[in-house]
């Protein structure tokens, strides 16, 4: 008769989440699952994308992109 060991079955899953990178601009770890960003060869967390790139980021000028294409369909 053959015995199943299945003690290791019923053990709770080891749902640590694992290091991958550290963030090159705040020094924040960023996990397995965490979304982050590589831009030319330098790793962001997602806060440091939303609070330096937004900061440095020019909003654009939809009225002159608008109005530069309805003068090029007049001509």
């Amino acid at each position: 008769m053959r015995i199943i060991d299945d003690r290791e079955y019923l053990m709770p899953p080891d749902n640590e989440a694992v290091k991958v990178y550290d963030c090159d601009l705040c020094g924040g770890e960023i996990f397995e699952g965490d979304d982050c960003f590589n831009i030319d060869g330098l790793i962001y967390c997602e806060e440091c994308i939303d609070r330096h790139f937004k900061i440095i980021a020019e909003n654009p000028d939809m009225e002159g992109y608008l109005a530069d294409l309805e003068f090029h369909d007049i001509r």
